[in-house]
């Protein structure tokens, strides 16, 4: 067996957002007190660790430099130039829901650093349409099974709550394994092939940060917030917009649903111009530790899933 890529994505800037009738409650973090160079160690690591895991699963685990003589030499070839850094911050995107033009809801990845362990293959997990992957025809070539690797990496864990017209989304620095993007793919010489991916997102017993701190909104972001917040409460007084069951347009007249959602909306405009609702989390000394030991436990369970 040949770890063909072995690729680790570090979420570092990570937004939670809620919806409750007629208000919105969204908090950002953003990673701090880590760097690319860090997360790189942090990849190169984890092959060995896997490779070690393999042998004791009674596989003889040979270097990706075997593949060179396979098909799987084109992906070899493609430069891994280290660390790359990804930021929708400030995207159209981002900009539409900061405004309100568009409701993003759940969690959304702002940024994130991708690294890829030298001497493996960095695009691999880029899928064409009708195009087989290359390692599927290098197992074949080789006589080798070939494995590829991708970890994607939260640092924080959202909880959603609230109440009627009150939405709530608190934040908890815990290394969690998201399952959008953590794969293992395993391409057998008999042409064979098997992928595992998780089902829910794993929360991992390692802490990432003790500190928080909340930053000060601008002067621009309070103006926006209060913009779309007043927008909401003349929408409700005006009865613009279906109820809140779908039936006919609602009026302040005779409508108490109306007068509690305006008086709700108003009162979330004032509360979130107060908080800018931006947080930084500064990562811990021993990050690059706990994220080691979250990280081994991870392989161990792909390694268990591997038949012997």
């Amino acid at each position: 067996m040949a770890i063909g890529s072995f690729q680790i994505e570090f979420v570092t800037s990570h937004r939670g957002a809620s919806d409750s009738g007629e208000t919105k409650a969204e908090k950002t973090y953003t990673l701090k007190g880590i760097t690319p160079v860090q997360m790189q160690n942090i990849t190169e690591k984890m092959p060995r660790e896997f490779a070690a895991l393999l042998t004791q699963r009674g596989y003889e685990v040979l270097p990706a430099s075997v593949l060179q003589s396979t098909s799987f030499k084109t992906e070899l070839a493609v430069p891994n130039e280290g660390p790359v850094m990804l930021d929708d911050t400030g995207s159209i995107t981002d900009l539409a829901n900061t405004a309100g033009l568009i409701s993003q809801k759940g969690e959304t990845h702002m940024a994130s650093v991708t690294a890829t362990a030298k001497g493996t293959a960095p695009n691999v997990f880029e899928r064409k349409f009708l195009v087989l992957p290359v390692a599927r025809d290098a197992a074949n070539e080789a006589g080798i099974a070939v494995v590829q690797v991708r970890l994607k990496l939260n640092f924080m864990q959202f909880d959603e709550g609230g109440g009627f017209g009150f939405a709530k989304i608190e934040g908890k620095p815990r290394n969690t394994l998201a399952t959008k993007d953590s794969r293992i793919e395993v391409f057998w010489p008999t042409s064979k092939s098997a992928q595992f991916a998780l089902k829910a997102p794993v929360v991992l017993p390692g802490g990432v940060a003790e500190k928080i701190t909340e930053l000060d909104m601008s002067t621009g972001e309070k103006a926006a917030v209060v913009a779309k917040g007043l927008a909401g409460a003349a929408k409700n007084l005006l009865g613009f917009g279906a109820s809140s069951n779908g039936g006919a347009p609602r009026f302040l007249a005779g409508s108490s649903m109306t007068q509690v959602e305006t008086a709700t909306s108003i009162g979330q405009t004032a509360y979130s111009a107060a908080n800018s609702g931006k947080f930084e989390v500064t990562a811990d000394p021993d990050y690059e530790e706990k994220v080691g030991k979250d990280l081994a436990l991870v392989l161990q369970l792909y390694a268990q899933a591997l038949p012997k």
